[in-house]
């Protein structure tokens, strides 16, 4: 589908059955509705022009579900995220969960129990388990894939050992009054994770009350250019990993069973299509659980500002220029401990948001349905406060209305091009030439893909990602354009006269003499 080039493309839909927790009897399927995170990737990112929704019906009644997912198929509404529950229609939102994250509140830590952390030999997974030691516990349980060094030369590494600040931060534990049992397997290993519990048992340790699953990996790749094991690398640590403890943990007394998920399964970011899934499983595996009557907590997280996915990556400007600002790492234990203190929340994002510049630099240019209230709710502080909430823009309908032949259209689309380029691109307009080459810029196929879906839906013209990423400049690019556009401009004439002259072909001689004679009969 994405291969085709068209201004109008089938549109793809996500039909799933009870797999979201819309009503308080729901039970939420993460495995079915993993597939939801998907497509906020596919509809407000990577593939805008082939979107059309995603539906849950609630299988009780096959003719009904049948009539509601048809008529989502042929409707035009905004929302595009639709569950169906005893024929009434909702509509997913993100809305502000009035958890205040400021006081410091302190979950109920235990002296006499373990917690236990995946992804613990990792930055982040450090940071938690300095913030539980400080808050009273005593006990750790750090599962990593990649093992300390022995023990026995913690003390005499070699300067500059790439495992040196990881055996730093387990003595910092240890000097705190923690005792830490490092463990090293891979969480998606069902049969490791149960002999780990059996071994913990037999050895008499106090008995784990609280699980924090924030193991992961994040390698951005566009869903066109994926192919089946690429796609499928997010799930063994997130997915498999957090069902693996759900399973082992779903009969034990539990005070907290907290899942690290992502803002990426809510709001789309080019090439995360499978971190998106897996992450959506995370926040439907805690619905799941809640269903159960068992704790869980999943949370979104924002880019941390000095740990975590975003310092990994390199991607702390990117967030900041989206207007998703990161977090400290005390802010982030701050909030962590305020959601454990808020049962009635099995699922929430934590981050810190400008969603009017959320909307303005998603890949269409405009927010995606499920934060418009958000982005509303802003606009409206903004306003009175006296703030400006948005760029200047002049509609490019208006410019092109005013020209009147296609050289006319080619140089107004090339200046258009270029306008869109460089604010993709955060570039100053004078920085690129008409004549000069996208790529100088620095175009990658995540922004090509940006900007081939906002020139798409902003023209209604097809345009291939291949002529972008090619090298072409803004006036090859606008020559192209105004050669489709003109030619659709008339093909619509033409379909105009072909329509007056099919009406005039059914009228009578009489009205015809009376047409001509300027007379109002017909």
């Amino acid at each position: 589908l994405a291969r085709r080039v068209a201004a109008e493309k089938p549109k793809l839909w996500i039909a799933t059955q009870a797999a979201q927790r819309v009503l308080a009897g729901d039970r939420a399927d993460p495995f079915a509705g993993a597939v939801w995170g998907l497509g906020r990737i596919v509809g407000h990112g990577e593939h805008i022009d082939l979107w059309g929704g995603a539906v849950d019906l609630d299988g009780r009644d096959a003719a009904s579900d049948a009539r509601n997912l048809v008529d989502e198929c042929l409707a035009t509404r905004r929302e595009d995220q639709i569950a169906w529950r005893d024929g009434r229609r909702y509509s997913l939102q993100l809305e502000d969960s009035g958890v205040d994250a400021a006081p410091d509140a302190l979950p109920a830590l235990r002296a006499d129990a373990s917690y236990l952390i995946t992804g613990g030999l990792g930055a982040l997974g450090l940071e938690i388990a300095a913030w539980l030691v400080e808050r009273g516990a005593r006990h750790l349980i750090l599962i990593g894939r990649t093992p300390p060094p022995p023990r026995a030369q913690w003390r005499d590494l070699p300067e500059g050992h790439a495992q040196a600040g990881l055996v730093a931060r387990l003595l910092e534990l240890e000097r705190a009054g923690a005792s830490v049992a490092v463990e090293c397997f891979d969480i998606a290993d069902a049969a490791a994770l149960d002999a780990l519990i059996a071994r913990l048992g037999g050895e008499c340790r106090p008995p784990i009350r609280g699980v924090i699953h924030s193991a992961g990996v994040a390698r951005p790749q566009l869903l066109a250019q994926s192919d089946h094991a690429e796609f499928l690398s997010a799930f063994p640590p997130k997915a498999v990993g957090a069902w693996n403890l759900h399973r082992a943990f779903a009969a034990r007394p539990l005070d907290f069973f907290v899942l690290f998920s992502s803002v990426a399964a809510q709001v789309a970011s080019m090439g995360q299509g499978n971190y998106a899934a897996a992450n959506n499983f995370l926040d439907l595996l805690a619905q799941h659980r809640r269903a159960q009557g068992l704790p869980a907590l999943s949370v979104g997280w924002g880019p941390w500002g000095d740990v975590g996915m975003a310092i990994k990556l390199d991607l702390t400007t990117f967030f900041h220029d989206r207007g998703l600002y990161p977090m400290s790492a005390e802010q982030g234990c701050r909030a962590l401990g305020r959601l454990l203190t808020a049962p009635e929340l099995p699922h929430a994002v934590v981050l810190g948001a400008k969603w009017t510049r959320v909307g303005e630099t998603s890949p269409l240019g405009i927010a995606a349905p499920h934060i418009q209230a958000l982005v509303e709710a802003e606009r409206q502080e903004d306003a009175q406060a006296g703030a400006g909430s948005g760029e200047d823009k002049v509609d490019i309908h208006l410019r092109l209305a005013q020209c009147e032949d296609e050289p006319a259209l080619a140089r107004t689309l090339a200046e258009y091009v270029r306008e869109l380029a460089c604010r993709i691109l955060r570039a100053d307009p004078s920085a690129l030439g008409l004549d000069e080459s996208l790529s100088q810029l620095g175009l990658d196929s995540m922004m090509a893909i940006e900007m081939k879906n906002r020139i798409e839906h902003s023209l209604r013209v097809g345009l291939s990602v291949l002529e972008l990423l090619k090298g072409a400049s803004p006036n090859q690019l606008g020559a192209l354009l105004a050669a489709q556009i003109q030619a659709d401009r008339l093909a619509a004439q033409d379909a105009a006269v072909a329509e007056v002259l099919a009406q005039m072909s059914e009228l009578s001689d009489d009205q015809l003499e009376s047409l001509l004679a300027g007379g109002d009969e017909a």
